[in-house]
C-alpha cells in the first residue's frame, strides 16, 4: 500500500464541481462560452492532480477501482486526461466503489431465478378512464410534492421504447412499457439478475431535505399524481425515491441499469460515501449500477444501451468491460454503421413520434462517414458502480 497526499484539495473539490457542473450544462446545450474554453483547462488540472501521481502505480491493470469523497464523488474519472489528451478510459476499465475497505468483505451470492426486466418509456399522463383512486387517501407524499420537479418539462421518451425493444432481443425476459411501466414493477423486482430502467430521473441538489428523498426516477401515472395528489392501487404515485428503493431487497440483481439523466449524481455528505439513488441500489444488495450524471439524449442513449447489452450478453459479461466498450463504440460509430445496424428501418420510424421521426431521417441523410456521437457529453456521463 502506498498513500500519496494531494496538495491543493480545496482547489482540486473546487475544480471537480465546476467539471461536472459545465458536462451536465453542455449536454442540455445551456454552456456557456466561457465554460465551454475553461472545461479542458480544468480536465487537465484535475488529471495532474489526481491522476498523474498514480499512474505509474495503476499501469498494467484493465480495471481501475477509485473511492472518491467530497466533491470528487461526482466525478467522471474516466474523462480526465492531460496533455497527450489520452482519457484514463481509453488506459483502463474504472470502477466506482463506496469506500477502498469493501474490498474487504465479500459480497454474499445470492442465486436469481429470474432472468431480465425492462421498464421503458412510461405513460407519465395516464388517461383519466384508467385511473382508479384508492378510497383511502394519503399524505405521505405530500413531501415530495415539494420538489421542484416541473411535470410539464417531463415528456414521453420514444427512443427509450426502442431502446428496449432492442435490448429484449437481446436479453429475452419481460418487458413493461406505456402505462404498464409502474413503480409497483420496480417494487416487485425481487429475484432477478439483471434490470434496466429507461426513464426520466430527478436530482434536487439544492433541495432542503435529504438525497434519500430528492432523488427519484418517474413512472406512470407522476402528472396524474402532481395534478390531483390522490395515489391508486396501479401506479401510486408515479414517483420512486431511493428512500424506497433502499428498502427492496435486490440482492439476488448482477446489474441495475438506470437509462436515466442525473441517476448517477450523489449528495456530497462527508465521510458518508454515496448519498442518493447509487446508495439505495447499494443499501438493497444490487452488485453493480450503471447511471448517468448528466442528461441523456434520448437516441444516444438508446445506441448506447443497445451496444452495452450486445457485449453483455456475448462474451463481455463483466459489467465495467461491457460499459466500456459502449462507450467506445457510440463515440466512433458512423451513420453508415447505425443504417447496417438497422436504427433507420421502416419498423423504427413506426415507433416514433413525428418530431423524433423527422430528427431521425435528418440523420439518415448526413453524410455516412459522420460520427453523430463523438462528442463526450452523449457517452462520457454513464458510470459504473460496484456495490458491497
Amino acid at each position: 500500500m502506498q498513500r500519496i497526499t494531494i496538495p491543493n484539495g480545496e482547489q482540486v473539490a473546487n475544480d471537480a464541481k465546476t467539471f461536472v457542473l459545465t458536462m451536465q450544462h453542455i449536454s442540455t446545450g445551456e454552456a456557456s462560452i466561457d465554460e465551454s474554453i475553461e472545461i479542458d483547462a480544468i480536465r487537465q488540472r484535475l488529471y495532474d492532480a489526481i491522476i498523474a501521481p498514480i499512474l505509474p502505480i495503476i499501469e498494467g491493470y484493465g480495471t481501475v477501482y477509485i473511492a472518491p469523497d467530497n466533491e470528487l464523488i461526482n466525478l467522471p474519472f474516466d474523462l480526465l486526461y492531460g496533455k497527450d489528451k489520452v482519457r484514463l478510459a481509453d488506459r483502463h476499465n474504472c470502477v466506482k466503489i463506496e469506500c477502498a475497505r469493501d474490498f474487504l468483505f465479500n459480497k454474499m451470492n445470492v442465486s436469481s431465478d429470474k432472468g431480465t426486466i425492462i421498464i421503458s418509456d412510461p405513460e407519465y399522463d395516464v388517461r383519466e378512464r384508467t385511473i382508479e383512486p384508492e378510497k383511502t387517501g394519503r399524505s405521505d407524499g405530500e413531501r415530495d410534492r415539494t420538489l421542484k420537479l416541473d411535470v410539464n418539462e417531463i415528456d414521453s421518451l420514444p427512443f427509450s421504447r426502442v431502446e428496449a425493444y432492442r435490448i429484449s432481443s437481446r436479453m429475452g425476459g419481460e418487458l413493461y412499457s406505456g402505462s404498464y411501466a409502474t413503480k409497483q414493477v420496480v417494487l416487485s423486482a425481487r429475484g432477478y439478475e439483471n434490470i434496466h430502467i429507461a426513464t426520466h430521473g430527478y436530482f434536487d441538489v439544492d433541495s432542503e431535505y435529504a438525497s434519500l428523498y430528492s432523488s427519484c426516477l418517474v413512472f406512470a401515472g407522476v402528472k396524474n399524481w402532481y395534478r390531483t395528489g390522490v395515489t391508486t392501487p396501479a401506479y401510486g404515485s408515479g414517483l420512486l425515491t431511493a428512500d424506497e428503493v433502499s428498502r427492496l431487497d435486490l440482492s439476488s440483481t448482477k446489474l441495475i441499469v438506470l437509462s436515466s439523466c442525473l441517476s448517477g449524481m450523489n449528495d456530497v455528505l462527508f465521510n458518508a460515501g454515496f448519498y442518493g439513488m447509487i446508495s439505495a441500489l447499494s443499501a438493497a444488495g444490487a452488485k453493480y449500477v450503471i447511471s448517468n450524471l448528466w442528461s441523456a439524449n434520448d437516441f444516444a442513449s438508446a445506441v448506447f444501451m443497445d451496444a452495452f447489452y450486445y457485449y453483455y450478453a456475448n462474451g463481455w459479461n463483466d459489467p465495467p468491460t461491457a460499459l466500456s466498450k459502449a462507450r467506445n463504440y457510440l463515440r466512433n460509430v458512423t451513420v453508415d454503421e447505425l443504417q447496417r445496424q438497422g436504427w433507420f428501418h421502416p419498423t423504427i420510424y413506426q415507433m416514433l413520434d413525428p418530431e423524433n421521426r423527422n430528427l431521425l431521417h435528418s440523420l439518415e441523410n448526413k453524410n455516412g462517414r459522420l460520427k453523430p456521437f463523438r462528442n463526450e457529453s452523449f457517452w462520457g456521463g454513464f458510470t459504473c458502480y460496484q456495490c458491497h
